[in-house]
């Protein structure tokens, strides 16, 4: 079996043109975008950083003291406030989560039968959407406790030097330590909400079960002897993002900075966004008829039986 991760190119931008403009809908339009904006919340995001100035380290470290003088006096106070923050931030993350594995199956679904549907497949992809949700808050909750501990690892082990106002070795061991634990955990968070998304989500859509059925059938299917092939295309979806990270970035210029607002943005894109997903499900789609997708398609195409 030959795969190839430059054919399903082709067969992704037909297949965006005919979901899109054959005919043109606005309403599927809207409805599918709203369904995209779903499957891809949280995803993007952006900030803006600054530092401070000052060449005295006695300063830094008087600094530094009043600030840990103030903190054990207010602890309660900090401990009351932080946990609220983290409770927050949790229940904010698992809601875009819940939503986000809901609409991952729904943009799907309305990719494979060329429609603009809420209601179905809200409803018939439940199950299978709450797994994935589970999944992924116990990866992102795995992933922040592992960034925290870097972010106070780090400083636990350059404390000493940073009231000392000096850069030695507890503050180099801080640096290494912290950041390299803040890559492992961004590098391995990231493949792993790769492969989920790529392979698993696909995988239970057709198939239902559990993630570790839908895991099986991946390895077993498509990554078995397969590596190179998977490294190619995770390197053509690379390349597939950077332009239409690139194209997007054009549109946004070109509509004033329309494409900034939620929705809006999503809906503006949706062909960039359906032909990502079209992408991968012809691609999944050369493993097997296991991974048939477009059936739809074929029975289009299959003339009516004799009478």
């Amino acid at each position: 079996m030959t795969i190839s991760v430059t054919d399903p190119f082709g067969q992704a931008l037909e297949r965006t043109a005919r979901i899109l403009f054959q005919p043109f809908d606005l309403t599927k339009w809207l409805t599918l975008g709203f369904c995209a904006w779903l499957a891809t919340m949280g995803e993007g995001g952006g900030g803006a950083g600054g530092g401070f100035s000052g060449d005295d380290p006695r300063g830094l470290s008087n600094q530094l003291e009043q600030g840990r003088e103030w903190a054990v006096r207010h602890a309660g106070l900090l401990l009351l406030g932080g946990g609220a923050i983290v409770l927050g931030v949790f229940l904010i993350a698992a809601l875009v989560l819940w939503l986000k594995a809901r609409g991952r199956f729904m943009f799907i679904d309305g990719i494979v039968h060329d429609r603009g549907a809420v209601k179905e497949p809200w409803a018939a992809f439940r199950d299978v959407a709450r797994r994935v949700f589970v999944f992924e808050l116990m990866l992102t909750v795995a992933v922040g406790f592992t960034l925290s501990l870097a972010v106070a690892g780090g400083f636990y082990l350059a404390w000493g030097d940073m009231n000392a106002g000096r850069f030695e070795g507890g503050a180099l061991a801080g640096l290494v330590f912290g950041v390299g634990l803040m890559l492992i955990a961004g590098v391995t968070g990231g493949l792993i909400g790769w492969i989920l998304d790529n392979f698993i989500v696909p995988a239970l859509y057709l198939h239902g079960g559990g993630i570790g059925d839908a895991w099986a059938l991946v390895r077993e299917e498509i990554f078995a002897s397969r590596t190179g092939t998977i490294l190619l295309y995770l390197l053509m979806r690379i390349g597939l993002s950077i332009v239409g990270g690139i194209g997007a970035l054009c549109v946004t210029c070109a509509t004033c900075c329309l494409t900034v607002i939620p929705y809006v943005g999503t809906v503006i894109l949706l062909p960039l966004f359906v032909f990502l997903r079209c992408y991968n499900l012809s691609f999944l789609e050369q493993f097997g008829e296991r991974w048939r997708f477009y059936r739809f398609e074929l029975a289009a195409a299959s003339p009516p039986p004799p009478e």
